[in-house]
């Protein structure tokens, strides 16, 4: 009986311990949705795969990232249609996107994670590879 009553004890005190509280995984992304969603774009102002400067290949293109998830890159004359999505694993905030009907987007079609955002740029990198998004003026 005493050692049920002991144990009975032991339980509560764990109980009774503070927990430390975390965010929810929609409290962890959504700074960066509202970021990227309430600009009228964003362009690549910096794309690194496997140590080679991709930045050319996308600096004229604008990307819009609408709430429903939808992802639009245009630039004159052309417009490429993906989905992003965002969350929140391992401790850090991920963005992902997919451009599946256009083979020169695959450097883009990857899962990155945020290392910094201000006001007008929001750099990711994955692997080594880097990826900052410049807000469009």
């Amino acid at each position: 009986m005493k050692k049920n009553i002991l144990l009975f004890g032991v339980v509560i005190a764990l109980f009774a311990c503070q927990q430390e509280e975390t965010a929810s995984p929609a409290a962890m992304t959504e700074p960066l949705a509202t970021s990227l969603t309430s600009a009228d774009g964003w362009r690549i102002s910096l794309l690194v795969e496997d140590g080679e400067n991709k930045t050319e290949d996308f600096s004229s293109y604008l990307f819009v990232f609408a709430e429903n998830g939808v992802l639009t890159a245009s630039k004159p004359g052309k417009s490429i249609r993906g989905t992003y999505w965002l969350y929140f694993d391992d401790g850090e905030t991920e963005l992902g996107m997919a451009f599946p009907d256009s083979y020169e987007f695959d450097e883009l079609n990857d899962d990155w994670y945020l290392v910094s955002k201000d006001q007008n740029t929001i750099r990711f990198n994955d692997s080594g590879d880097v990826l900052a998004f410049q807000l469009q003026q």
